[in-house]
């Protein structure tokens, strides 16, 4: 049995993406979604808490547009 090779393309956009990479963007969407909520009601400062949010939704994100790529 031979390994596929994994390539990162934007030709691999309509390809189905393999089970490693698309539970790896599941798992950063599912992290960036608990620390979101997680951040939320905390008694910190609002501008604080905008910088925190903010960047767990882009790592969130991109995880799931980088799946796309991977094929």
């Amino acid at each position: 049995m031979t390994k596929a090779k994994t390539s990162f393309s934007t030709k691999n956009w309509t390809k189905p993406t393999p089970k490693k990479w698309r539970d790896i963007g599941d798992a950063l969407l599912v992290i960036s979604i608990a620390i979101t909520g997680t951040v939320a009601p905390l008694p910190i400062p609002d501008n604080i808490k905008v910088f925190i949010i903010a960047g767990a939704n882009l790592i969130g994100g991109i995880g799931k547009f980088l799946t796309k790529l991977f094929g």
